[in-house]
Order: structure tokens, then sequence, then C-alpha cells
């Protein structure tokens, strides 16, 4: 039976392996980290940014998600309005109790920066659902419940005993199956979590934890598995579990490992019609899984236009108001009512030829650099595919059409 487990841990480590592989070679992975710096500003030293990644990422993630999301509810039978007006009341009291906007922005902002929205969805407990331990009479649930103390092994604030709940997962968090080009077609989904070993000790979902030493998953490779969290690295004193929790849509089950143990093999059931997974593209590729990020589009065009920027700048600096003067033509006290801030000063110059004396130098900004930068920036609008009208930007021109202006 051993040998059993051991195998079956080992293919499932051998599929997640080359789901990352795949991830690796066939999405923007590497530059992931690079666009969210973008977004957040942080640029090298020395480097004055026009930050469009900000600014594109403003605009568009408002103009996706829903600002109030709420449902309509259509009765496709006369006799069934009422009931089509209950089940939309209970509807949009979920979306506001379980903070979908939220999710939603989030979703819409990793799409952004990364191509794929992961979107988990579930019920009753965020590490699975099983049905025994669901929400009981008095209201409480047996999932988010310690083994051996009173205390919660779950607290996340939109998930709810006896409640659906969506959850926005870092895309650097999910694995799908080597050459999978859509996510209709996926036999499989992994989802790397990061969980305090004591409370994977805890959790009565779990079985098999006694041996757990809260150690990475061995023979992961450093550079294409998960990192842990900045906030895990802070906490010094807290043991941290990795686990890899896998929907298996081909036998319709759930699987949880940690360090070749398997903690969970249930039957799934949360796979209603597909994997309980819903992934935001903006950009499918043709042939990938790992759709094209908008950033990843716009990054040539917004190093250039700080390079420009730059230059400008240090232009600027360099074409500041300068003298040049003979040496000795000029008295200490006289350079100084020269370069004073005072009106009208009578400067002596102690040289026969006055031109020779003192020479005004200032050097100017090449005008090109500023029309590079509007360039520039129109390429990037146009990449984009955005209007201007649809940047919110002031346009010279008149008579606009009311649908125009709205």
């Amino acid at each position: 039976m051993t040998n059993k487990v051991d195998a079956f841990v080992q293919e499932w480590k051998e599929r997640i392996r080359a789901g990352l592989e795949y991830r690796k070679k066939y999405s923007t992975r590497s530059k992931w980290e690079d666009f969210r710096k973008y977004y957040r500003g942080q640029w090298a030293p020395g480097i004055l940014p026009v930050n469009k990644t900000f600014s594109y990422g403003r605009m568009l993630v408002p103009k996706v998600y829903f600002r109030a999301p709420r449902v309509t509810i259509t009765a496709a039978h006369p006799d069934l309005v009422w009931h089509a007006k209950v089940v939309e009341a209970i509807d949009n009291l979920l979306i506001r109790e379980l903070g979908l906007k939220r999710v939603l922005k989030r979703a819409v902002m990793h799409t952004y920066l990364c191509g794929v929205g992961p979107v988990k969805l579930g019920y009753d407990s965020e590490f699975g659902y099983i049905p025994e331990q669901a929400v009981l009479d008095d209201g409480t649930t047996v999932t988010q419940v310690s083994t051996e103390e009173e205390a919660k092994v779950e607290y996340r604030v939109g998930v709810k005993p006896g409640m659906p709940w969506a959850i926005a997962v870092r895309p650097e968090d999910v694995v799908v199956p080597w050459g999978s080009s859509e996510p209709d077609d996926l036999p499989w989904v992994a989802h790397y979590i990061l969980r305090p070993l004591e409370d994977v000790k805890q959790d009565q979902k779990y079985r098999h934890t006694e041996q757990l030493q809260g150690t990475r998953t061995p023979a992961m490779e450093e550079d294409v598995r998960p990192r842990f969290r900045p906030r895990s690295e802070r906490d010094k004193d807290v043991v941290f579990a990795e686990l890899w929790e896998v929907q298996d849509l081909k036998r319709g089950r759930r699987y949880v490992f940690c360090e070749d143990q398997v903690l969970m093999d249930v039957k799934d059931e949360l796979q209603i019609e597909g994997p309980s997974w819903e992934f935001l593209m903006f950009n499918p590729d043709p042939e990938y899984f790992w759709a094209i990020p908008d950033v990843w589009i716009l990054e040539p065009s917004q190093l250039e236009l700080n390079e420009v920027r730059t230059q400008i700048s240090r232009h600027r600096a360099i074409a500041l108001l300068k003298f040049l003067y003979k040496r000795g033509a000029l008295k200490q006290e006289e350079l100084e009512k020269l370069l004073s801030g005072e009106v009208g000063p009578a400067v002596a110059v102690d040289d026969e030829v006055l031109v020779n004396a003192v020479k005004e130098l200032q050097p100017h900004v090449p005008p090109d650099l500023y029309r590079e930068v509007l360039t520039i920036m129109n390429d990037m609008r146009e990449t984009l595919g955005f209007s201007i009208n649809q940047l919110g930007e002031f346009s010279p021109y008149h008579g606009k059409t009311a649908t125009e202006t709205m």
C-alpha cells in the first residue's frame, strides 16, 4: 500500500513539475515581478519615469470590473415572475456579502499585469468542501474549527460556513498541464497553498499530518516553484507547510499533497460543468494557455519613454545659464555682483576687451526629444487600441456627439 501511495504522489509531482516548466517556457512568468514593480513605481535609481503602466492600469481596471456588481433575473414564464424576483434578491445579497467587487477588481489587475486572472470558486471551506463536515444545524462547521482547541483554522473574511465564495488567486500559484491551450480543456488544475503547519495539523479535513515537518515540497526546482510570501519571510517563529491542491477532472476527485503525503483524496462535489475555477484573459495566446499581459506589450515603449524623459531632464540640468570669464579679469567681489540676483549691478572688469572678459553660455534642450515623447505615448495608446476619448484626454476639436462625450 505504501508503494502505491509513493508512486501516486511521485506521478502527480511529475505532472506538476511539467506544468511549471510549461508555464516557465511559454508564459511571461519571468517578467511578472518586473511588471508589478512598474505598476508600483519602483524604477532604477537615476530614472525619471513617465509611468504609463500605472496610468493605463488605473484607467483599464475600473472600465472592466463591475463597480457595483448585481444581476437581473428574467422569468422564462409569466407564472415565475415572483420566483425570479426572489432569486435576484438572493443573488445580489450574496454578491455583496461575499465581496465579489474586490475579487473582480483584483482579478482584472492580475490579468493586466500577468495575462491571466484566476478566480477560485468554492463552498463552505477554503481548503476543500466535504459534505460530511459542512455547516451544522447550529450554524457552525467542522471544516473551519481546530481539532485541539477552540480556534479557527480558516479565517478569511469572505469564506463563511455554508456559503459560496470566490477568491482571486495569484497566477504563479496556479499550474495547468503541459500543452494546455484554453481553460475549457483542462484535465486538472493544481493550486499552490502556503499554510501555517499548525493549522494544517489541526485541520479535520486532512489525514496523515503527524509526520509533517513544514519543509518545502521535495524535488521542486527553486527557479520554477512559487516562492514564500513577504509576510511568511518575516514570520520566523511560524513554520509553514507547502500544499498542492489538485482538482482532477478526469476522475472527479480532489487531492492535497504535502511532503510526500496524501492529506486528502475525496470525491470533489464542486466539479459541476468543469473545474471550480474561472480564468480571466484579455489577450488569449493563439496556442498556449498562458495569455499575453498588456504590460508585456507596453514594456518596450515604457522603457523607451523613461529613457527619453530622463535624457530631457539631464539636458535641462546642463542647459542652465552659465558664464565663462577670463581669469583675472574680475575680482572676487565683482564676480559676486555678476552672479547675484540684484537688478542692475555695476560690475568692474579689468580687461581691455569687454567681450573677452565675460561670455554667456546657455545650451538648449533638443526639441526633438519632446516630439519623441509624444510619439512614444501615441504608440502606446495605439498599441492598446484606445482612443483619446477613452483615455479621457483633452481634445481641442469641437463638434463631438453626445455618445462620444459620454
